[in-house]
C-alpha cells in the first residue's frame, strides 16, 4: 500500500537547513593538502610495519606475553568496576540525601 503524496506539499524549500561546518558540508580530509600528507604518512607507517614483519620482528600486539595480557585485562576490568562502584555510591548518597534532608 503506497503512501499518498501530501496535496499541500509542492516540493518548494522554505528554509535551507544546511549549516556551514557540518560534516556533510565540509570537504573530505583526504581531498586537502593536509590529507594527502596524512595518506603519505599512513603509507610510510604501513611499509615500516610490513618491513618489520618481513624481518621476523613481532608486531606490537605480539610483543606482550600471555601473563602481561592477562594482567592488562584484569586491570582494565578492575578500573571499570571501580568507576561503576563510584557511580553507585554517588547514587546511594543522593537517595539518602533525598530521603533524610531534602524531602523531609
Amino acid at each position: 500500500m503506497a503512501r499518498k503524496k501530501d496535496e499541500l506539499d509542492d516540493g518548494r524549500v522554505i528554509v535551507n537547513m544546511d549549516v556551514d561546518g557540518m560534516p556533510w558540508t565540509k570537504p573530505s580530509l583526504f581531498e586537502s593538502a593536509a590529507g594527502r600528507f596524512a595518506r603519505e604518512d599512513i603509507r610510510k607507517m604501513r611499509e615500516q610495519r610490513l618491513a618489520r614483519e618481513d624481518k621476523g620482528l613481532a608486531s606490537p600486539l605480539q610483543e606482550f606475553s600471555k601473563q602481561e595480557i592477562k594482567q592488562f585485562t584484569r586491570n582494565s576490568v578492575l578500573a571499570g568496576l571501580l568507576i561503576g562502584v563510584v557511580y553507585m555510591l554517588g547514587l546511594v548518597l543522593f537517595i539518602l540525601f533525598c530521603v533524610y534532608v531534602w524531602l523531609r
